[in-house]
């Protein structure tokens, strides 16, 4: 298939979910009914948040970005060697690239919903912690991953597994290597573990 008649099934395929003639082309009357269902009080083309109503031609523009840009999630060397991550979002910094803190808060909250579920996954007793300890824990599997945190310490796990918070701090702080990587993070967490404050 060609991009256009990608673009087209997909422009029907939004007019048939709008009620408007199934033409394939987002052209006026497709726009203007999407304002009305969606509620978007957005010019078309305009940027608008997550939660209001989208553009249709952005929809399209998607795909065809997506089809000229590749979908690649991680970071990677475009073709002139720019760091580059999803459809040819530029990050380089060297060429004004990067994210906004917006971005980097979203991306954020999706780690900690990911590294709560591996944690589910890995120590699922974690969770009976108090939520000060629990955010250490959390910590802990942001820095070594949960499957890592499980299998790298798996004494400091079964400590704080056992309610021996005083012994699993001790554990961490002696634990050199970690602690001259992550510096003030290791006594930060080992308090948290230690106290539960």
């Amino acid at each position: 298939m060609t991009r256009e008649a990608d673009n087209a099934d997909l422009a029907r395929a939004v007019q048939d979910w709008l009620g408007v003639t199934q033409d394939g082309w987002a052209g006026d009357v497709t726009m203007k009914a999407w304002r009305a269902k969606t509620g978007a009080a957005a010019a078309p083309g305009a940027p608008v948040a997550a939660s209001e109503g989208a553009d249709p031609n952005d929809a399209l523009l998607i795909k065809e970005l997506e089809i000229d840009e590749g979908r690649v999630l991680h970071a990677y060397q475009d073709s002139l060697g720019w760091w580059t991550i999803g459809i040819g979002r530029l990050i380089d910094k060297r060429k004004g690239g990067g994210i906004s803190n917006e971005e980097a808060d979203y991306l954020k909250r999706n780690d900690i919903a990911r590294f709560k579920r591996d944690l589910d996954k890995h120590v699922p007793w974690w969770r009976s912690a108090s939520p000060v300890r629990q955010r250490a824990i959390q910590n802990l599997a942001f820095n070594l991953g949960a499957g890592g945190l499980a299998q790298k310490w798996p004494n400091t796990v079964a400590l704080m597994k056992n309610g021996k918070w005083k012994e699993a701090a001790a554990a961490i702080r002696a634990n050199k290597v970690w602690v001259g990587q992550v510096k003030g993070r290791a006594e930060r967490i080992a308090k948290q573990i230690e106290t539960g404050l």
